[in-house]
Parts: structure tokens; C-alpha cells; sequence
């Protein structure tokens, strides 16, 4: 914007003008709506969803150069036995878990299959070994592969889905031992041999997390599974809300928009009208002084007049009284600045009580008298408003551009 158009934009965001209300309180709904957003943000972020992830994945935030710890010296003490031992790596390490339920091995279950038609490598169940790390990353990528072919739902969903199905399997009763705190398949018997992945009897490609009383013990990265579907439905919630006053905020800045339009060229008009005389009021008064100049006969008449002119000074009396162009292009340049006939009128009705404005140039209004050629201008008076309304006016593409900017950075995490 050139400066004379902030100069007539600022005066119309300060007046009392319906129209510059009106944009006064679009441009605060503007600005109530992109703190909102932003203040929201914090609190959605997928960021929050993927360490909580991590963390029931590995068991910290980042995956580990090694799957296995120290307590995972075999697959049995990895993943459980049902004759009472828990699992130690499965129960605090989904990963691990993962390994359990779909790995072969190296010493065991060589040919072992169960998660697809070919088996993952031979994991060596041993503290830290690298084969676990191999096995995990070939499951992780068929799982990724998988889930992009068929699964579309939002990722809150598909959380949820997975804890209550992996809560329901823990709490079922398996085998004929009827015991519970297992995930996978046990296979017949009384569920008491090891979570080996053979298919002989009492042993299966499970997790045992172990189990009191019929109840099963939870392992702890089930919560944490459930924690990042919450997480996850704020974060898809925040994005729909957003994608919404998006929409808003498009329709409330394009309102904004035609309220500067209108108030500004309404500004210019009014404007135009207090520092210039119409070229009509002009030409009629022009029109006025010279016949009234004509009609005087006498040299006397005429020189009173400070419009007129007497063109031949050695008569007294005759037709020669003409109007006197530069007297009256002066005065009405004065009347247009505010100065002259126009100031006589505004001192003459100043002051004035309600009973004694009737003049033809005053007229009350409010509480006051007022020079009725300047009412026009009224609905523009101006006065002073919050400053930082005006800074908005001239930042808000900024603004906008940095909210945008952040909401584009959120879809990517």
C-alpha cells in the first residue's frame, strides 16, 4: 500500500462508521480465530504419537542398536512359558513381542512360518544379537506393505482396534488348562510348556506375560498403545477442526477485504467533498455573481462589489460592470479550504442553543449546533481505536502466511 492509501485506510478503521464496525469486529474474529489455532496445536501434535509409539515398540523413544536385553538369553525366556515364568524382553518390548509370535530360530524352530509363506531369517535368541534387529526390520516392512494396500482408516481407529484385540486375547482362556495372560496360539494341552513356536503339544508361537488367579498381567506396552490412540484422535480431531476454520478464515479475510474496499473509497469521496466545491456548485455560483455584476449601471454599485469590475473608468454610469474572474476563483478556493464564507458559517452557528439553530447553514444534531454543509462528513469523524487493529490491516497476509505455513508442517509429521 502507498502511504495516502494507509493514510485513508487508517482514518476509516478509526471511524464510527457502521461499515468500519463491522470490520473492526471481523478483523478481532480473525485474529480470535488464528490464536485459537495456534494455542491448539500444542496440544495436537503426531509428534507425541510417534515417541509413544517408539517407546512401546523398544522401550525408549528411539530404537535401540540391539532389540534383545540381557534377560532374552532364549527364546523361552524372551517370550514366556506357561508353566509360570513371564516373558522378560516380549512383556516390556511389543518388537520383542513381535519376534515371539512370528520368527523362526535358530536352535528350535528353524522352519517356523507362522506370520507369513516365508519364514523371517533365523533369529538367535541371545542377548543383543543382531539377527533379532534383521527379523524385526523384514516384519516391520511386510507389515508397512500390508497396511498401505488395505488399511484406511484414521490411525486413532486402528490403534484402538489393536489394544482392545490384544486385551480381549490376553484375557481369553486358552488350551486345556484354561489359563489365561497369553497372546497368540497355545496348542492343546494344559498350556504349561514354552512359547517356542513348535506346533507339539503345550507349546505355540505365543507371549506368555503371566497371569494371577485367572487374571492376566498386562505387559506394559499395551498402554502405551492405547496413550498414542489418544493421542492420535487430538491430533486427527485438530486437523479437521483447522481444515474447518481454514474455510473460515478464507470467507472472514475476503469480508475484511470488500469492508477496506468500501470504507476506503467511501473515505476518498467524503474526503473529496470537505477539500473540494462540486464543479455544479461552482459553475451556478459563478453563473449568480456574474449576472448580479451586469445588471449594475452605476461605476459606484460595481466597485463595491469585490466580484465585479468596472471596465471604463472615465464613465460613471453604462453597461460596463462585468464579473471579476480572479476576485472570484480566489474565494471560491477559500470556500473549499474551510476559510471565507464556509468558517463565517461555522462561527455563526457554533455556540447556538437547539432553539436558535435554524439558520439556513446550521442545524442541530445531537447536543450541538453545526454547520449543516459539513454534516455530510459526520459519519467519518474519527476517533481513537486499538493500534492494534491497524497493525493487523497492514501484517495480515504475514499472519496468515505463518499460520498456514505451520498447519502444512503439522500434516507432514
Amino acid at each position: 500500500l502507498s502511504a495516502a492509501d494507509k493514510e485513508v485506510l487508517t482514518k476509516f478503521i478509526e471511524s464510527k462508521s457502521n461499515i468500519a464496525k463491522e470490520a473492526n469486529a471481523t478483523a478481532a474474529e480473525v485474529v480470535t480465530e488464528s490464536t485459537r489455532i495456534k494455542n491448539e496445536a500444542s496440544k495436537a501434535s503426531y509428534e507425541t504419537v510417534k515417541e509413544t509409539l517408539q517407546t512401546a515398540l523398544f522401550g525408549v523413544s528411539k530404537k535401540p542398536t540391539a532389540l534383545l536385553g540381557s534377560g532374552d538369553g532364549s527364546r523361552t525366556l524372551a517370550c514366556g512359558t506357561g508353566a509360570g515364568t513371564p516373558a522378560a524382553g516380549a512383556k516390556t518390548k511389543m518388537a520383542v513381542a513381535l519376534l515371539c509370535l512370528c520368527a523362526a530360530d535358530s536352535s528350535d524352530c528353524t522352519s517356523c512360518k507362522p506370520c507369513g509363506a516365508t519364514n523371517t531369517g533365523d533369529v538367535t535368541f541371545n542377548n543383543g544379537h543382531s539377527s533379532a534387529d534383521s527379523a524385526y526390520t523384514a516384519l516391520a516392512t511386510k507389515c508397512k506393505s500390508a497396511a498401505n494396500k488395505h488399511e484406511h482408516r484414521p490411525l486413532s481407529a486402528q490403534l484402538q482396534e489393536a489394544a482392545t484385540a490384544l486385551r480381549q486375547d490376553l484375557l481369553t482362556l486358552k488350551s486345556t488348562g484354561k489359563k489365561a495372560g497369553f497372546i497368540g496360539g497355545v496348542n492343546s494341552g494344559q498350556a504349561a510348556g514354552a512359547c517356542d513356536g513348535k506346533s507339539d503339544s503345550d507349546s505355540g508361537a505365543c507371549v506368555f506375560t503371566g497371569e494371577a488367579n485367572g487374571q492376566p498381567q498386562m505387559p506394559e506396552w499395551l498402554e502405551l498403545i492405547e496413550q498414542a490412540a489418544t493421542a492420535a484422535a487430538t491430533a486427527e480431531e485438530f486437523v479437521a477442526s483447522t481444515t474447518l476454520r481454514y474455510s473460515q478464515l478464507i470467507a472472514l479475510n475476503k469480508t475484511l477485504t470488500a469492508f477496506l474496499v468500501t470504507g476506503k473509497s467511501a473515505s476518498n469521496q467524503v474526503l473529496t467533498l470537505q477539500q473540494t466545491p462540486t464543479g455544479t456548485q461552482a459553475s451556478a455560483a459563478a453563473e449568480k455573481t456574474e449576472k448580479e455584476c451586469k445588471n449594475l449601471e452605476k461605476k459606484t454599485d460595481c466597485t463595491k462589489n469585490t466580484k465585479c469590475k468596472w471596465t471604463k473608468p472615465d464613465s460613471e454610469t453604462g453597461k460596463y460592470c462585468e464579473l471579476n474572474t480572479t476576485a472570484a476563483e480566489q474565494q471560491a478556493t477559500q470556500a473549499g479550504t474551510g476559510t471565507g464564507d464556509g468558517a463565517a458559517a461555522t462561527k455563526k452557528c457554533k455556540g447556538k442553543p437547539e432553539k436558535d439553530c435554524k439558520s439556513p447553514d446550521c442545524k442541530w444534531e445531537g447536543e450541538t449546533c453545526k454547520d449543516s454543509s459539513f454534516l455530510l462528513s459526520k459519519q467519518f469523524t474519527l476517533s481513537v481505536v486499538s493500534a492494534a487493529f491497524v497493525a493487523l490491516l497492514f501484517n495480515f497476509s504475514g499472519t496468515l502466511r505463518n499460520y498456514f505455513l505451520n498447519f502444512i508442517k503439522l500434516m507432514k509429521v
